[in-house]
């Protein structure tokens, strides 16, 4: 079983890649939620997220 995982930043690198995969042949595009990874990357991926600090950019005018 081959399994990639692509993290992206935002809805435009997200359609970007949907693009590019479906160009490719690949079909089974659907989202998957965290939870329903394969063991260990489900654990893994939530550990990281959980323990992530969040940048906050404020712009003050």
């Amino acid at each position: 079983m081959i399994i990639n995982i692509f993290l992206s930043e935002g809805a435009h690198d997200v359609a970007f890649l949907y693009r590019i995969f479906r160009v490719c042949g690949y079909n089974d595009l659907s989202n998957k939620i965290i939870k329903e990874l394969p063991f260990p990357f489900n654990q893994h991926f939530e550990s990281i997220l959980k323990n992530f600090e969040y940048q906050r950019n404020y712009c003050v005018y």
